[in-house]
């Protein structure tokens, strides 16, 4: 099978979480959406020398999937018991890439937000498919919003198809937009209470005070914790860029 067409078939299952009516097909297309993305991607990389630790350890592959589905289900029965968890752990994951060196080469990937989505996902999947029949805490008629994001998910899946750098189309599609777009779809349907908001505020306020804290004492000390580019370009630069505890090379301090 042609990599586009899985490409495609992801985004048409994460575009109908969006916009579908029914809690137990949006269930089964965010489950479908969950299974099949982290497939296309390694059957994407499998060949290269990304994978070849756990192409040519198996142990070390299956303990790497055992580990991640425990997480997962750890954090969806979580989830599944406290559902105004997922807001807290989504907004305290968000800023967070995880560098992951292999092959030669080193990956900085939202790990800690991919959990919570997965693990989300899940236990979503568990209180709606046990009780098909009930509306979902704070669920709403899909809108135009929900119609319009699922509408470039799938554009931008087959357009994909003819690009120049499908590798980059791939990347996107599977590190950034499925994820968000199920994201999305669970917090969307959270009943979203004053006290849920004041909880979600205090610790995006105290993630920014820490990290800020994090990028006074590199700035002090004229070290930083994380991203070699970085710590490269400040090397030839006459200021000095302080990346606090996340890698996205977009969001640093200049001083």
């Amino acid at each position: 099978m042609d990599a586009p067409v899985p490409l495609i078939a992801v985004a048409l299952l994460a575009a109908s979480a969006l916009v579908l009516r029914d809690d137990r097909r949006r269930a089964w297309a965010m489950l479908g959406a969950l299974l099949l993305a982290p497939a296309i991607l390694v059957s994407h990389i499998w060949d290269t020398e990304q994978v070849r630790p756990l192409r040519d350890d198996p142990v070390l592959a299956a303990v790497a999937v055992v580990a991640g589905i425990a997480a997962i289900a750890v954090l969806a029965a979580f989830f599944a018991r406290r559902p105004g968890a997922l807001l807290i752990a989504a907004v305290a994951t968000l800023p967070f890439r995880v560098p992951i060196a292999s092959g030669g080469s080193t990956a900085n990937l939202l790990v800690p937000l991919y959990l919570v989505v997965a693990a989300g996902i899940v236990a979503f999947a568990i209180r709606r498919l046990r009780a098909p029949g009930a509306p979902a805490p704070g669920a709403a008629a899909p809108g135009g919003l929900e119609w319009a994001l699922g509408a470039f998910l799938v554009l931008y899946a087959v357009q994909a198809w003819g690009s120049g750098d499908f590798d980059h189309a791939l990347e996107n599609v599977v590190f950034f937009y499925v994820p968000f777009a199920l994201l999305f779809v669970l917090l969307r349907r959270r009943d979203w209470t004053p006290r849920l908001l004041r909880m979600g505020l205090a610790v995006l306020v105290g993630i920014a005070v820490a990290l800020a804290g994090v990028g006074f004492v590199e700035y002090a000390t004229r070290h930083l914790f994380l991203n070699p580019k970085v710590i490269a370009s400040n090397q030839l630069e006459d200021y000095f860029r302080v990346n606090s505890l996340f890698f996205d090379p977009n969001i640093y301090g200049r001083f």
